[in-house]
């Protein structure tokens, strides 16, 4: 896109991710890259919140057979994980509070003081303790993955992770797809050994996408 288009002066994201912008070729050319960091956080919250409960819920099934086979569970009293501490992460954070979960964090590259009284950005400090390693997954019973798309993060969530994870334990991924490695998703979801997921995104995988199209265990 930049070489068809040489007078182009600035790429404008109208979201926070820039994953999907070559920013070195940017520079190179001279090239602005701008964002609208938190711009869509309360949307997308919104989102991760019904994902969560149309799966727990097992909505899918509902719709499919007007039945099910027991009460699907509430939320009060959950244990929920959120991946990473940025704007989305704190709306979610601030919704499932509501309903009376408890919320475990895990983001090594924020600041001890994030989310308290000390953090002047987040004027409301959020109920929270913080995880210190993925690890602690093996606690909670729902995940939410709001981090940003990089090196770091790419299969972020993988099969040994999915193994820490209880058998009744949902997913919610409403940040990049490449976060979670879809084969092992995919293979956790058909082996029951996830509760179920729910995604406002899809990795490359044409496996998952069928997992997600057809199982009562996904959500999307």
């Amino acid at each position: 896109m930049v070489k068809a288009a040489p007078k182009c002066r600035i790429i404008s994201r109208n979201g926070t991710g820039v994953d999907n912008v070559p920013i070195q070729t940017c520079i190179d050319n001279s090239i602005a890259v701008t964002n609208v960091p938190g711009g869509n956080a309360k949307v997308v919250a919104e989102l991760a919140l019904t994902l969560m409960v149309t799966v727990l819920r097992r909505e899918r099934r509902v719709r499919a057979v007007h039945q099910v086979k027991a009460l699907s569970p509430g939320l009060f009293g959950k244990v929920v994980g959120l991946v990473g501490m940025g704007d989305i992460s704190y709306e979610v954070g601030k919704l499932v509070t509501a309903f009376g979960c408890q919320v475990v964090v895990f983001s090594p590259t924020s600041p001890p003081t994030r989310w308290t009284s000390s953090d002047a950005p987040y004027q409301t400090p959020l109920p929270h303790t913080r995880a210190s390693s993925l690890e602690d997954l093996r606690q909670v019973d729902v995940v939410f993955l709001h981090c940003p798309l990089i090196d770091s993060t790419r299969n972020l969530i993988g099969e040994k992770e999915l193994g820490w994870m209880k058998d009744t334990a949902v997913v919610v991924n409403t940040a990049r797809g490449g976060i979670v490695d879809g084969r092992a998703l995919e293979k956790a979801l058909k082996a029951g050994k996830l509760g179920g997921a729910g995604a406002g995104c899809v990795c490359a995988r044409a496996g998952v996408r069928r997992v997600f199209g057809r199982a009562e265990r996904a959500g999307q």
